[in-house]
């Protein structure tokens, strides 16, 4: 028995349930599938996990409503830490030692 998208990949299973062929996250001209979210979610938890982040901690992210906030949620989850979502007014309150990373965007950011 084959096994489905959603067993070989928790995250899609969460994102989508059984339909991972279905647009899951649109902005502007970038559309991601299910499965593309679970596969970037995936990678930046291993990033994630290469700088120290372990299930239980917690990371600040700065970023704007965007495709990468998604990404980097489900990444926090994905590890098991606690994702702590900053504005720029509450990112001047931030100590470094409150969170195991910060994640910033900024808007110079480009592919």
């Amino acid at each position: 028995m084959s096994e489905s998208t959603s067993d070989a990949n928790p995250a899609v299973g969460i994102i989508m349930g059984s339909r991972s062929d279905w647009p899951t996250l649109k902005a502007a001209a970038e559309v991601l599938e299910a499965l593309d979210l679970a596969d970037h979610a995936d990678r930046f938890a291993t990033a994630l996990t290469a700088l120290g982040v372990t299930a239980g901690t917690r990371v600040s992210l700065l970023l704007p409503n965007c495709p990468q906030l998604v990404i980097a949620l489900f990444a926090v989850w994905r590890v098991g830490a606690q994702a702590q979502l900053l504005t720029p007014k509450t990112a001047n309150r931030l100590s470094r030692r409150d969170s195991a990373a910060v994640v910033v965007l900024d808007h110079w950011y480009a592919d």
